[in-house]
């Protein structure tokens, strides 16, 4: 029976030892907080980034102690990637655009946050795809005289005028979005209008 107890006293003993080392260990921890140290280079927060209307990538190197999350406001164009980097505290991220096919230029906000409070952030600009739309009729009947038409487009670049006949015909560029065409007979022409 003595041997029992003493067998119960060891273990309650070897218990009590790893219940004092834990402890121990939780209260002798570094409660020290870490203070987040990220650097984002200062062209990319001024600058941004921009993008022609092909789209392409980008590197955004961020220098950081801490884990961070970087996201896009328009991620069904402008992606953002975390690559791998060979050192711990210099963060790499693919930034990357895909071809603009709208008329219009577009933006992105691209957000960096460390522990889910914003540290910084910048725009990613992309142009627009060349884009020519021809507001009003693209018909006209004029007179045997001759006469003027006036064709109102809508672009983003500069318009050349190409005609398809040999007799004379003239075009006069003011300032868009009107195209004013004078043609000096009547006859049927085919006008082609791109943008260049």
């Amino acid at each position: 029976m003595m041997k029992n107890i003493i067998e119960k006293f060891q273990i309650c003993l070897v218990l009590s030892a790893l219940l004092f080392s834990s402890f121990v260990a939780a209260c002798s921890g570094n409660d020290d907080t870490v203070t987040p140290e990220i650097t984002i280079p200062a062209n990319i927060l001024t600058d941004g980034m921009t993008f022609s209307k092909t789209g392409g990538t980008s590197t955004l190197t961020i220098k950081s102690n801490v884990a961070l999350e970087v996201t896009s406001s328009a991620p069904e164009w402008c992606k953002v990637t975390a690559e791998s980097s060979a050192s711990s505290s210099i963060l790499k991220y693919t930034v990357m655009a895909e071809a603009n096919t709208d008329t219009s230029d577009r933006e992105a906000k691209v957000t960096v946050k460390a522990g889910g409070s914003e540290v910084g952030s910048f725009t990613v600009k992309q142009t627009a795809a060349d884009g020519l739309i021809i507001s009003n009729s693209t018909s006209f009947d004029l007179p045997a005289a001759g006469g003027d038409v006036s064709v109102v487009v809508e672009t983003n670049g500069d318009v050349q005028a190409v005609s398809d006949v040999s007799w004379p015909w003239k075009t006069r560029f003011s300032s868009l979005p009107s195209l004013p065409i004078l043609w000096e007979r009547a006859k049927a022409i085919s006008l082609l209008l791109w943008v260049a």
